[in-house]
């Protein structure tokens, strides 16, 4: 259950494999998602303003963020570290993107022009000029050869890299353009408007192919899936709608968000899409049916935890009636209810095997559940306060657990009993996770502190 952003969602992005998921928040951070456990990896600290956008390289090392602090940072992936500061823009910077081969970026914001960066030196290279109107959206073209940027002036501008120069100006537009997506062959530009509406347009010629008509309010966010058959759009209006990326006929409309929509990314696979909200929420979907994997909400909700079994055939769900509820995803119908808990429950998590189930909550004791069976195997009781937080190592062997009393926990899942614990947090362990070897575990505390332990 992704929920620690405590302020807005502004932005999210898939790493190129899928693994791992960005999002970028009012609060001034940017954070690490795994997309199989739903736990956070890493926060990422720094900027002094709002994350209005987060990028990742095409190799997956590197994430771009920008922010309206007026910078643009690269971090290293793998151990968060912050790579380089690229500055230079005068105003708040709108949104970034890599070029194919990770060598190049692109940024814009409020200041009419494209700023195009060296991220091995992070020097840059070309100042774009030519828009009238603040600049919101930004990409490369998949052969790496254009550029392409939406602005407020109400148009969409492609430019070649190599030189700066004005290729295609594309007008057209009622309003302003809010959004800009390229379809994975380079054939197609997709783009969103104030004006409520997506066209598509021939990246040759210019033309504009057709207009996709539907939402009801401004498209803030367009992505295509990497199969190149579907078109993701979202909007102020409160919906995520699919369109069938060649046809521009619309396949689906996808509900459940409450505020406006500022981002939309697909998965590598393209099988699952992420969306964020100003609601302080993201949504997993799932792309075939439409149906809504995951609603990761802050602790206000009934429902504080899910969890997904590793084959993706059960959902686990933790929730201040004091139960855990197991659900088929096949059909949504209950498996099992875990009675036991004498306050809220707020995380579950499976076990790699999914024959275990972990709990935990208000009552400062953690539960391990036979699946199989519904009942409790094993309490684990050691820590002093409200646990937020319990992961399986990737073996099954060890569990971890965070709690509100400053400490980590490390137990012994076959027997039980407490390993070791981890102490250095001054505050309270929102979030923990393991390393898929098992050597590392990484925890985050209430003030953006990242802490790495060698588990061994």
């Amino acid at each position: 259950m992704l929920k620690e952003n405590i302020k807005r969602v502004e932005t999210v992005a898939f790493s190129p494999d899928g693994k791992i998921l960005a999002s970028g928040s009012w609060d001034e951070t940017i954070r690490l998602w795994d997309v199989a456990t739903g736990k956070q990896i890493r926060l990422l600290s720094g900027h002094q303003g709002r994350v209005t956008i987060v990028a990742f390289s095409a190799d997956g090392k590197t994430l771009a963020s920008g922010s309206w602090d007026e910078t643009i940072r690269l971090w290293d992936v793998a151990s968060g570290q912050l790579l380089r500061v690229l500055q230079g823009h005068s105003s708040k910077v709108y949104d970034v993107a890599f070029s194919p081969d990770s060598k190049l970026l692109v940024s814009a914001g409020d200041e009419n022009n494209l700023r195009l960066w060296d991220v091995t030196t992070g020097k840059q290279l070309q100042l774009i000029t030519g828009h009238t109107s603040f600049i919101n959206s930004v990409a490369f073209s998949p052969d790496g050869s254009l550029l392409i940027s939406g602005s407020g002036d109400e148009t969409v501008r492609l430019w070649n890299v190599t030189t700066g120069e004005l290729e295609h100006l594309i007008q057209g537009f009622m309003n302003r353009v809010e959004s800009i997506a390229f379809s994975p062959d380079s054939k197609t530009l997709a783009s969103g408007s104030w004006d409520k509406n997506i066209r598509l347009w021939n990246t040759t010629s210019g033309e504009q192919l057709r207009i996709l008509k539907g939402h009801e309010s401004l498209i803030g966010s367009l992505a295509f899936s990497p199969n190149g058959k579907l078109l993701a759009s979202a909007s102020d209006d409160t919906s995520v709608r699919l369109w069938n990326a060649i046809t521009g006929k619309q396949t689906r409309i996808l509900t459940g968000h409450t505020d406006v929509v500022k981002s939309a990314a697909f998965s590598a696979s393209s099988r699952l899409l992420a969306s964020g909200s100003r609601e302080e929420t993201l949504i997993l979907w799932d792309v075939l049916t439409g149906r809504k994997l995951a609603l990761l909400t802050g602790h206000e909700d009934l429902v504080w935890s899910v969890a997904f079994s590793k084959d993706g055939k059960m959902l686990a769900s933790g929730s201040v009636d004091k139960t855990v509820r197991l659900w088929n995803t096949s059909n949504g119908k209950p498996l099992k209810i875990f009675s036991g808990h004498t306050m809220y429950v707020k995380t579950v998590a499976f076990s790699p095997d999914s024959k275990l189930l972990a709990s935990a909550g208000g009552e400062k004791t953690i539960r391990l559940w036979d699946i199989a069976t519904g009942k409790m195997s094993r309490l684990l009781i050691g820590h002093q306060s409200i646990i937020n937080r319990v992961a399986f190592s990737a073996d099954g062997k060890m569990l971890a657990s965070g709690s509100d009393d400053q400490t980590i926990r490390l137990w012994d899942v076959t027997t039980g009993k407490s390993l070791k614990t981890l102490f250095g947090h001054t505050n309270i362990v929102n979030s923990i996770a393991f390393s898929p070897n098992g050597n590392f575990l990484a925890s985050s505390g209430r003030y953006g502190v990242v802490r790495l332990w060698q588990v061994s």
